[in-house]
This record gives structure tokens, C-alpha cells and sequence, in this order.
């Protein structure tokens, strides 16, 4: 074959194989997170949170082999999560099918308006049969300090490949957030706060009206 058809056919190969799967999608979800749910759920991680009520709206939607999934998490308002030295975060999501799943994808820790505090390399790993997203450690994320609050998160990921002889496309339907740390605290303004403000300014209306004297 004639070295310059044989270095052709290979440039083509190759960027076949670099090139995403026909008709690869991206699905992007927002969510909200109820941080006060957080709880040691026993499954080996410091904190865990999984499914409804927790995260809203519920999640229903198909990834292919090649899609992206890019999807933001952000706790309600006031709220943060605060953990002391950091070694495993895990975003997930449950899948209808099992099988195994090759995927690269990364996570970023947010602040309250959203905005990265925190970016993890960009890891690929074969995972569990269950789920999709990978558990990244402190040290894939550079400069992570030994305490760390954040107030949401974003996962980017993309299946590389279903292990699972005739397994092409999984439906996934549920949420999770694991983590190990030392310890962790939850934020959650206080219930009725803004309530009872707006109570003691009516009293004070209330009054220097009786009084007849301007209010301010």
C-alpha cells in the first residue's frame, strides 16, 4: 500500500475513534438540595443524602453511550456544608440497568451564587454497576484546603462505555451526595427568623402610631 493511502487510512481511524458517538447529547439539570437532610446514613461514608424530599424536582432521563451529563446542585438559600479534612466526595446517580460503566467526568464544589470554589481533575474510572458519576478524593482537587464550605455542586461527566453485553442506554432516576470527612456542620438559618423581625417591626409602627409621632 502506498505509505501516503496507508497514513491517511490511520489519520482516519484515529480520528474516528476520538470523535464522540453519533448523536451524542448532552442533558443538563438543575437542582436543590435541603443540606439540612445530610445525615450519617451508615453506608460508610461521613454524610449521605439520597433521593426525595431532599433534592428537587425528581430526575427521570436516559444517558447513551457518549452523552454528557452535566448537572448543578444548589442547597437552599442560607445554607452551607462545612467539612473538616476532606478525603472522598461523591456525586452520583442511580441507574434502572445494571452495569458496569467506563466514564470521565469531574466536580466542582460552588459557592451560594454558584460560582466554583473548588475544581477536581478530570478522572476516568470504571465504576459499580448501579450508578454513574465518579468519587473523587481531596487530592484530585488542587489547592483544597484542609476545611472547606461550599453551598453546591456541579458534576460534568461523560460514559465512555456500558460494559454490559447489549447494554447501550440506561435510564437513571436518583440522586446522591456522599462524603468522607472528619466531621461535618450544617448551616441552616434559623426557622422564623425573618418572621419574627418583620413581627417586631410591625410593633414598633404599631406604636408610634398610637403615639401619633412618625414612625422613622
Amino acid at each position: 500500500m502506498n505509505p501516503h493511502t496507508l497514513f491517511a487510512a490511520a489519520a482516519l481511524l484515529t480520528s474516528a475513534l476520538a470523535a464522540p458517538a453519533a448523536g451524542a447529547a448532552t442533558t443538563n439539570i438543575h437542582l436543590t438540595l435541603n443540606a439540612a437532610l445530610i445525615a450519617d446514613t451508615g453506608n460508610g461514608f461521613t454524610g449521605s443524602v439520597q433521593g426525595a424530599p431532599a433534592f428537587a424536582p425528581p430526575v427521570d432521563f436516559n444517558l447513551a453511550e457518549g452523552d454528557t451529563l452535566d448537572y448543578t446542585v444548589q442547597f437552599l438559600p442560607g445554607q452551607s456544608l462545612t467539612l473538616v479534612n476532606p478525603n472522598i466526595l461523591w456525586s452520583l446517580i442511580f441507574a434502572d440497568v445494571s452495569s458496569e460503566v467506563t466514564g470521565t467526568g469531574s466536580l466542582q464544589l460552588l459557592n451560594s451564587a454558584g460560582v466554583a470554589l473548588y475544581t477536581s481533575a478530570t478522572k476516568t474510572d470504571t465504576e459499580g454497576v448501579a450508578h454513574f458519576g465518579q468519587y473523587f478524593g481531596a487530592d484530585e482537587f488542587a489547592g483544597l484546603p484542609s476545611t472547606i464550605t461550599f453551598s453546591g455542586l456541579r458534576y460534568v461527566g461523560t460514559v465512555v462505555d456500558y460494559l454490559e453485553p447489549g447494554v447501550t442506554t440506561r435510564n437513571y432516576y436518583d440522586v446522591n451526595f456522599s462524603f468522607g470527612a472528619d466531621s461535618f456542620a450544617v448551616s441552616v438559618p434559623e426557622p422564623g427568623t425573618s418572621g419574627l423581625w418583620l413581627a417586631g417591626l410591625g410593633g414598633v409602627l404599631w406604636l408610634a402610631q398610637r403615639r401619633g409621632r412618625p414612625a422613622i
